[in-house]
């Protein structure tokens, strides 16, 4: 099923206000931004009533297939798609608390390592940290960010 929405603003409000649910956030999609600004996604979940009525509601199309001849652009996940934009205001994880999995350790490498996630919805942004002591100091070495359904 192909979801036309009219522009980006409209696509990032499916995505942030749960109307797209976060197993589909998450899932492999297909996309095409047009010139006239529509966004154009592969949906692969079941689309019921109450997600095509909230859908209609945003303007947002729906079809068997893609309008145009044009070749969609895979992307591992919806959120991909969204493009990268400049002054949206203040990270929401700047005010949110880390929640840590486990407790802080020490891998056999040697390196502290810290696990865990910042509870947000409708995607819990997951984190593990590795840190290197060098010259007396724990230095950044290595930084794995995920999201998984909250």
């Amino acid at each position: 099923m192909i979801l036309q929405f009219p522009n980006v603003e409209t696509l990032r409000l499916a995505m942030t206000s749960g109307i797209i649910s976060p197993d589909n956030l998450l899932a492999p999609t297909a996309w095409q931004a047009a010139a006239d600004g529509q966004y154009y996604l592969n949906y692969s979940g079941k689309l019921l009533k109450k997600l095509r009525d909230d859908l209609s509601r945003l303007n947002v199309l729906t079809s068997k297939q893609h309008p145009t001849d044009s070749a969609m652009t895979p992307a591992v996940n919806w959120l991909a798609v969204l493009p990268l934009s400049r002054n949206v205001g203040p990270l929401q994880l700047a005010v949110q608390t880390p929640v840590l999995s486990e407790p802080p350790g020490i891998t056999k490498e040697g390196r502290l390592q810290l696990i865990g996630s910042f509870p947000t919805r409708p995607v819990e942004v997951t984190f593990s940290l590795l840190f290197e002591a060098v010259e007396g100091r724990w230095m950044m070495f290595a930084v794995s960010v995920g999201g998984r359904p909250s």
